[in-house]
């Protein structure tokens, strides 16, 4: 009877344990990145401030779609960015009243629109999270049929963000981000490489700010599957602000994308009598 008693109390001990680590920040959070980098597919959507931002959609090794606000003109810019070519088009709403594709040469790195950048360079939610520190549980909730726990960190989130470039343009074997040219008064052209150092020092003022007043990101993780659903950045104001900015993205269809290459006529097709 004692034995019984003794291996039922350490077997508690042990799941309780067991649960106390699953729900650790640090471990929940380095597992989450972890699985959202081995997955096939899923779609990301963004919004600022409880609006519309673009969406995208990615299929491993290196397939993705993207969705860009068209800004004044209304609708949206759809691209599908490959390693070959980048197609794009211009529909009054996603798969609704779109012009023909377009194709032209690829970015060096995937981007929501061509000449775009900012949030749509793929992969900057999990950066944030990956440099979030002060990491705490915060709570939890159920939603998309998952059992969700929500953890909040600190952040420069202007620091993540150039880190998130950096990497992406290093996995296609790039340490440089364009050139800077000048003309000289004989009329020379001199060009020079723009480092990542120039982007810090560029963005040096902003960098401080926030490291003096760091922004906040919340995540919800799914508790069994360790899979991050949904991110939320809030950006204090700067000065001369008197608002703090929100960008929230939800990730889901995970395994679920296919993306397929889109067909271009270099004449409008004859319709079929």
């Amino acid at each position: 009877m004692r034995l019984a008693f003794a291996t039922a109390l350490v077997l508690a001990l042990m799941a309780a344990c067991s649960r106390g680590t699953a729900a650790d920040p640090q471990d929940l959070v380095r597992q989450s990145l972890a699985n959202m980098i081995q997955l096939r597919s899923y779609r990301l959507e963004m919004e600022l401030n409880g609006q519309f931002a673009g969406a995208m959609e990615f299929m491993a090794p290196g397939r993705y779609r993207f969705l860009t606000p068209a800004g004044g003109q209304g609708g949206v810019v759809e691209t599908v960015w490959t390693v070959e070519f980048q197609y794009f088009r211009r529909c009054q709403a996603e798969g609704q009243g779109c012009e023909p594709w377009q194709k032209g040469l690829p970015t060096t790195i995937p981007m929501g629109a061509p000449g775009s950048m900012s949030i749509y360079v793929p992969g900057w939610p999990l950066t944030l999270l990956e440099l979030a520190h002060e990491l705490q549980t915060t709570g939890q909730e159920v939603a998309q049929g998952q059992e969700q726990v929500q953890v909040e960190g600190r952040l420069n989130h202007i620091r993540a963000f150039l880190e998130n470039l950096r990497r992406a343009y290093a996995q296609v074997g790039r340490d440089t981000f364009g050139e800077e040219c000048t003309e000289g008064e004989d009329g020379t052209r001199h060009c020079r490489p723009i480092t990542f150092q120039d982007l810090l020092d560029r963005q040096k003022e902003a960098l401080d700010y926030y490291e003096a007043h760091p922004a906040t990101v919340r995540a919800w993780i799914g508790r069994e599957d360790e899979r991050l659903y949904r991110l939320e950045l809030e950006v204090p104001p700067s000065p001369g602000e008197s608002r703090p900015a929100t960008v929230t993205a939800r990730y889901t269809q995970f395994q679920g994308v296919e993306i397929d290459i889109p067909i271009v006529f270099s004449t409008p097709p004859v319709p079929t009598p």
